[in-house]
C-alpha cells in the first residue's frame, strides 16, 4: 500500500474490495501493487473464513486491513476487541483515550 501512496500521493479509496482491486491493477495506470494471481477470482478471507475488514482514518492515514477475530464480530478494531491486524492503532487509541469504533 505504501508503493501505491508513493505513486499516486494518496492511499487507495473505497471499500476493502475496491482497495484490493486498485492494488491489483484496476487503477488509472493499470499498475500492479499487489500480485494475487492465484486468488484473482476469490475474496481474501481470514483464518475463520470471514472477509477482511478495512479501517480508514481521517487525514489520509494508511488504511488498515484487519480480521474480525475468532468471535467473527466486527468490533471496528477497538482496543478491547479480539479483532486482529498487522498494524497497531489500538495501542495509540488507548493512549489518547479514543476508540476506533466498536
Amino acid at each position: 500500500m505504501d508503493a501505491y501512496r508513493e505513486h499516486y500521493k494518496t492511499f487507495p479509496e473505497g471499500s476493502a474490495e475496491e482497495t484490493i482491486e486498485a492494488l491489483r491493477g484496476l487503477n488509472s495506470d493499470r499498475k500492479v501493487f499487489l500480485d494475487l494471481r492465484s486468488l484473482m477470482d476469490q475474496q481474501l478471507h481470514d483464518p475463520w473464513g470471514e472477509p477482511y475488514c478495512l479501517l480508514r482514518s481521517e487525514g489520509g492515514a494508511k488504511p488498515i486491513f484487519y480480521s474480525k477475530g475468532p468471535d467473527r464480530t466486527d468490533d471496528g478494531y477497538a482496543p478491547d476487541s479480539d479483532d486482529l491486524g498487522a498494524e497497531q492503532p489500538k495501542q495509540e487509541a488507548q493512549q489518547d483515550g479514543t476508540s476506533n469504533g466498536g
